[in-house]
């Protein structure tokens, strides 16, 4: 089965390229802030990803169990996960062609994944932000400026065909 040559499908294809290069490379240091010698020391993409989504899930727990538990900090570096999904929903909307859903989708992707990198700049102080975190934002810039261009294209595309019939 051969790729199609869309541009949608191009722009899909890069952002998922860049998106497993972001979870090759190192992306975060935890230094000291961890009491847990597990999580201590350079993290991967993919353990981060890994380590987020269970903050995600066990911070969902805990506010069950003890509501006063989950702090405003904790809500924001739980949901900020949310960007992989929402992601990888804009590459569906992509491939579709609902370029404005794809768009909105990455957008909220990139706003999410800037507020972590943000907050983790402002709040860890012994914690670190390595090239893979950064990578990862840009496979959200892409995925929306992608979007962005395809649909200026199309639209384009369609507005010079319309003067064509015109003519006609």
């Amino acid at each position: 089965m051969r790729f199609p040559r869309l541009p949608e499908n191009r722009v899909v294809l890069l952002t998922a390229i860049i998106f497993l290069i972001a979870c090759a490379t190192p992306a975060i240091d935890f230094g000291y802030s961890s009491p847990d010698a597990m999580i201590k020391g350079v993290k991967p993409g993919f353990t981060a990803f890994f380590l987020g989504f269970l903050a995600l899930v066990l911070g969902a727990l805990s506010s069950v169990e003890n509501p006063r538990s989950m702090t405003l900090l904790h809500l924001l570096f739980s949901t900020a996960w949310l960007a992989n999904p929402i992601l990888f929903f804009g590459c569906i909307q992509l491939r579709r062609r609902r370029y404005s859903c794809a768009i909105v989708a990455g957008m909220t992707a990139l706003v999410l994944g800037g507020l972590f990198l943000y907050l983790i700049e402002r709040d860890m102080r012994r914690d670190r932000i390595l090239v893979g975190a950064y990578i990862w934002l840009g496979s959200m810039l892409v995925m929306v400026m992608g979007a962005v261009l395809v649909r200026t294209k199309n639209r384009l595309d369609l507005g010079r065909a319309g003067e064509l019939v015109v003519r006609q």
